[in-house]
């Protein structure tokens, strides 16, 4: 493996541990402030869904 490779790895790794503080951040936040429950599982379906594609976005740009 290459050090190109491994540094590509790392950052992509780094990408996905962000992605899931973020999400845990928000669930956090969201069940911090007691919103119904059909209102937390579309905001966190929503966050998650935004990480997905956050983390595609930049493995795809890689």
């Amino acid at each position: 493996m290459s050090h190109e490779d491994a540094a590509v790895r790392r950052h992509h790794r780094a990408a996905l541990w962000a992605c899931l503080v973020a999400v845990l951040v928000v669930a956090a936040l969201l069940t911090w402030a007691e919103l119904p429950g059909e209102v937390f599982a579309a905001l966190f379906a929503v966050t998650v869904m935004a990480g997905v594609m956050f983390v595609t976005n930049r493995i795809e740009n890689h």
